[in-house]
């Protein structure tokens, strides 16, 4: 589903914006240029936080089974912590520049 934004048909007041092709085109075309681009940006981010959630839903249920094994050694558990340690700083360096991408959003808005 692709988001609307309410404030005009750009979303950004022509003023406020600060790319030069995107004014011009908002001014041009009465903001649909604008407004996809940001209903596509919003869209992009949503669909990252999605993937996002199922590899860590993934990740989560890996760790499950391996916890209920009865031969896992404790090399084997520290191997998956190493693993899952990983996986949430990468998770946590892509969150952050999805935040960078809604915030430079938000003050065009």
């Amino acid at each position: 589903m692709i988001l609307r934004h309410p404030i005009n048909s750009c979303g950004i007041a022509p003023e406020r914006c600060n790319y030069k092709v995107c004014k011009e085109k908002c001014e041009k075309d009465n903001g649909k240029p604008c407004n996809k681009a940001c209903n596509d940006l919003l869209e992009s981010v949503a669909l990252v936080e999605t993937a996002l959630s199922h590899i860590l839903n993934a990740e989560g249920e890996k760790m499950q089974a391996m916890i209920g094994m009865d031969d896992v050694t404790a090399a084997q558990l520290l191997k998956l912590n190493r693993s899952a340690a990983r996986l949430i700083g990468s998770a946590s360096r892509l969150e952050a520049i999805l935040q960078v991408k809604l915030s430079g959003l938000n003050k065009k808005l």
